[in-house]
């Protein structure tokens, strides 16, 4: 689950492209640098505060995808005895949004 303003995804956004990194918050949050590639890519026209939403959201859907690099995980999703949930909360407006994770096409939650 992720949450609006999130201090991490705000250091992810801010970080420089190079491999150097100042402490450990930098490493811990490169976990998400493929969400960040993709929010760059897909929105790099927003504002870096629509940017960051975006992320946030994006690293959840990220986190999702690296559960299923467990065999086990992969397993009982595709064998349907375990559902992958990610949700995103916006504790500035009230709003939770929340995603399933398929492996065949499916309603969105």
């Amino acid at each position: 689950m992720g949450h609006s303003r999130c201090g991490g995804i705000k250091r992810l956004m801010s970080l420089p492209d190079q491999t150097q990194t100042y402490d450990f918050i930098d490493e811990w949050v490169k976990i998400g640098l493929p969400a960040k590639k993709k929010v760059l890519e897909e929105a790099g026209d927003l504002c870096p505060e629509q940017q960051r939403t975006l992320c946030e959201k994006e690293s959840v859907k990220n986190s999702m995808g690296n559960l299923l690099t467990y065999p086990f995980v992969r397993s009982a999703v595709v064998n349907g005895t375990l559902t992958l949930r990610g949700g995103y909360y916006d504790f500035v407006n009230g709003d939770f949004e929340q995603w399933k994770m398929c492996t065949k096409p499916c309603h969105p939650q």
